[in-house]
């Protein structure tokens, strides 16, 4: 969960992601495994590097060998954690709170929102946060527009880590008091 939420990137392409796929302070995502079938270089700040540093082969490995953990298996987790009710005559499973904390229903997923909304109130560009989740551009921008954007996507990353940890911080210390 930790590396999903510095890196914003989706649940899925975080639970399979390998070793072979890091160069540096950058991970590319391949475009087979990319939500929008397009290779994504992710910047990896000192706090991502930290929660991948010992591995070797999939970062998220399998019980089962040579795999990474399951797509869903981060919301599966989450999921199992939160009180379930069935309601209406679907009996579609109504999701209340989770019983510890106060917290409302999330999934892996809302930490990307949690990235984009913060990356905004800090004022990173709006076109270099999209670039960071790897959402598609649309229109004429999808056409002519090739460029990358490496250099904005790192410095995005390293604004939302500064931010993480000041938020963090903060938090400790209002515990403390």
């Amino acid at each position: 969960m930790k590396l999903v939420l510095v890196t914003a990137q989706r649940p899925n392409e975080v639970a399979g992601l390998h070793t072979k796929e890091i160069d540096g302070n950058w991970w590319t995502i391949p475009a087979g495994r990319a939500k929008n079938g397009k290779e994504h270089r992710v910047y990896l700040t000192p706090t991502a590097l930290s929660l991948i540093e010992e591995s070797d082969g999939y970062v998220f490995p399998s019980p089962r060998e040579g795999r990474p953990i399951g797509r869903n298996c981060l919301a599966q987790l989450v999921s199992s954690k939160m009180e379930k009710k069935i309601s209406g005559e679907k009996e579609a499973k109504e999701i209340t709170k989770m019983p510890y904390y106060g917290m409302t229903p999330w999934t892996p997923h809302d930490l990307r929102r949690t990235a984009r909304t913060i990356m905004a109130r800090i004022g990173i560009p709006d076109e270099h946060a999209e670039e960071v989740l790897n959402h598609t551009k649309e229109g004429i921008k999808k056409v002519y527009n090739k460029y990358k954007y490496d250099k904005e996507k790192q410095a995005a990353l390293i604004a939302w880590e500064g931010e993480l940890i000041r938020i963090l911080n903060r938090d400790q210390q209002d515990q403390c008091l």
